[in-house]
């Protein structure tokens, strides 16, 4: 069994690019800093997810926006 998340983060200004938190459900699965543009897969640990409603939170200090969020399932 396996799962992803699949984003791209879009910068604002690639000069001022900080980190990027990404959590599913009050876990911390992705913290760095990402390439601008540039497609992401994110392992999901499959301990964390619920049965029905899951919870994705992104964080940063600068603006991001991301778009084509992909979740890959894999029984």
């Amino acid at each position: 069994e396996e799962s992803n998340l699949k984003f791209v983060p879009y910068c604002r200004s690639e000069a001022k690019v900080g980190i990027l938190d990404v959590e599913i459900n009050r876990r911390n699965i992705f913290s760095a800093v990402p390439v601008c543009e540039d497609p992401t897969k994110v392992p999901i640990p499959l301990g964390i997810l619920n049965s029905g409603e899951n919870r994705i939170i992104f964080k940063t200090n600068n603006f991001y926006i991301t778009n084509k969020l992909i979740f890959d399932f894999l029984v």
